[in-house]
C-alpha cells in the first residue's frame, strides 16, 4: 500500500498523542466501521479522555447536532485495545452540516480538526 501521506495523522498517533491542553489542529482519514444516526446534542456534563472531533471553531459541546462514528485504519489496528477503530463524535450547528457518510466501508477524511476530552458518559466500551 502507498505510504500515507504527511499531512495525515494516523489514527493511532491521534489517540496516542492527544493533548488536553491547545490540541493541535489535525487531518484524519480513516474507513467508517461503525456509524450512528444523527442526534439532537444533550449537552451533557462532566469529561474524561475519549475523542471529540471540531472542525468549526463555533461548534462544540453546545452544538444543536451530532454524529456518533467509528474509523479505522492501519496504524490504529495496531493498538490491541483499540482494534475496532476510533470513535468519533462530529458536532455541527445544523443537520445539514454533518458529514455526508451513507454506510459502514465509506472513506472519510476530516480536515482541520482538534482531537478533544468527551463527557465521560460518551466513552462507550469498544
Amino acid at each position: 500500500a502507498p505510504p500515507r501521506p504527511n499531512t495525515l495523522t494516523s489514527l493511532a498517533d491521534a489517540y496516542n498523542n492527544f493533548q488536553a491542553q491547545s490540541p493541535p489542529v489535525i487531518n484524519l482519514m480513516g474507513i467508517v466501521v461503525d456509524i450512528l444516526p444523527p442526534t439532537i446534542n444533550q449537552k451533557s456534563k462532566g469529561m474524561a479522555k475519549g475523542i471529540a472531533v471540531f472542525t468549526n471553531p463555533v461548534a462544540d459541546l453546545s452544538a444543536d447536532w451530532q454524529m456518533t462514528f467509528t474509523i479505522q485504519d492501519a496504524e490504529m489496528m495496531k493498538i490491541p485495545s483499540r482494534t475496532k477503530g476510533l470513535k468519533a463524535r462530529f458536532f455541527v450547528q445544523y443537520q445539514s452540516e454533518l458529514p455526508q457518510i451513507r454506510s459502514v466501508g465509506d472513506i472519510i477524511l476530516i480536515r482541520s480538526c482538534k482531537v478533544a476530552l468527551m463527557p465521560s458518559n460518551w466513552v462507550d466500551p469498544l
